[in-house]
């Protein structure tokens, strides 16, 4: 489950994200540091799945080796983000999520004279909308 806060992941001393939100762009850099000293930022994966951005880790625990360490996070991006414009890069201890946004809800037409027959009597039959008959 993803969620929308971008809660500090070791301790609370401290914003781990930088987000950029504005109607045109939304960016984050994670600074990879905050994981430390549990894992380090060179073993940490960042991916993107659909609209949420996906931080894991594992390591061996020292202490009992058939436990290792793991770190599972996920965050979700808006909804509005464009997916096809998403771009993840890596500099040093930071990860960089930078994505374009586009508009959602605008209506749409549907001219239903353009509908094939068959889908025109069905929707018709159920009621689900009325067709208004050219006279």
């Amino acid at each position: 489950m993803a969620s929308t806060d971008w809660e500090h992941p070791i301790s609370e001393s401290g914003s781990f994200a930088i987000i950029k939100d504005n109607d045109n762009i939304y960016q984050v850099k994670i600074d990879l540091t905050a994981f430390e000293p549990t894992f380090a930022p060179k073993d940490i994966n960042v991916s993107i799945y659909n609209n949420d951005i996906q931080i894991s880790a594992s390591r061996e625990n020292p202490i009992d080796p058939n436990f290792p360490r793991t770190l599972h996070r996920q965050y979700r991006m808006p909804d509005n983000v464009d997916l096809k414009s998403i771009r993840l890069s890596r500099q040093l201890n930071f990860i960089k999520v930078d994505a374009k946004k586009i508009e959602l809800g605008k209506p749409v037409m549907i001219n239903m004279w353009m509908l094939l027959p068959t889908v025109r009597r069905i929707l018709s039959s159920e009621k689900m909308i009325k067709i208004i008959s050219k006279t």
